[in-house]
């Protein structure tokens, strides 16, 4: 009797804690990767797509100016997709790391509130009858 106790004491506090904290882990790498996270922190200035210019090496100032400002555009509205992306990411990571800290600290307190959860069941259930 006392080695089940035991051994699942050593599996409460031991492997099911590193196992939660591994999953944790787990959804913080997928918020990450969903979001595209690391990729857009490298890409954020580059432009979302590119507009085709004509002739670039027209003389007309025009057309200089319309190439620089839609480059530049391009640019800034990817920088605000990739940034609303990037923001997404960090809110899920750090919501499912809030998340797995309360589901850790209730793993750990399980073993202790669940039997006075059923002690205080029963002292209901009896004064009832």
């Amino acid at each position: 009797m006392f080695g089940l106790i035991s051994d699942y004491t050593k599996w409460h506090y031991s492997y099911a804690v590193v196992t939660i904290i591994g999953l944790a882990q787990e959804f913080v790498r997928f918020f990450f990767n969903l979001f595209s996270v690391s990729l857009f922190l490298r890409s954020l200035f580059s432009p979302i797509f590119s507009i085709p210019v004509n002739d670039m090496r027209s003389p007309e100032v025009s057309d200089l100016v319309a190439g620089f400002m839609g480059g530049f555009l391009t640019r800034i509205v990817g920088a605000i997709f990739r940034g609303v992306l990037i923001i997404l990411g960090l809110v899920g990571s750090l919501l499912s790391i809030g998340f797995f800290c309360v589901v850790t600290v209730l793993w750990i307190c399980l073993p202790v509130v669940m039997p006075i959860l059923i002690y205080l069941l029963g002292v209901i259930i009896f004064s009832m009858i």
